[in-house]
């Protein structure tokens, strides 16, 4: 049995708290004019290589409308997407199986980003 310690709670159906006292919220703060690639590599790389060694991982922006966050979510996906594809080239004796998933909230609402309905 795995002993895993995560550092979210769920707490309630409409609350989740974030219980990793050791990260600031300024370790992962971006300025406005920060670029795609720097935004990428500070804060998603880790999370998103980590599933060619069997994790599951999130990414996403929150954020007021209009603050660029489609923009950057659809660079990060493209960079993690190329440096998932380059781990793998380099591993031929192992096996993997992805699944890519791109939901939208929005106003309470969830979509499903490639679906094509």
């Amino acid at each position: 049995m795995r002993n895993d310690v995560s550092d979210w709670e769920c707490i309630n159906d409409k609350t989740i708290v974030y219980k990793n006292a050791g990260l600031s919220a300024s370790e992962r703060s971006m300025y406005p004019t920060a670029y795609t690639f720097d935004v990428y590599e500070k804060g998603a790389k880790d999370v998103a290589i980590s599933v060619v060694n069997g994790m599951n991982s999130s990414v996403f922006a929150y954020g007021q409308t209009s603050s660029g966050k489609t923009y950057t979510m659809t660079g990060i996906t493209e960079y993690a997407i190329a440096d998932i594809y380059e781990y793998i080239e380099k591993a031929p004796e192992r096996d993997f199986v992805l699944k890519f998933s791109a939901m939208e909230i929005y106003n309470e609402s969830v979509r499903d980003l490639l679906s094509l309905d």
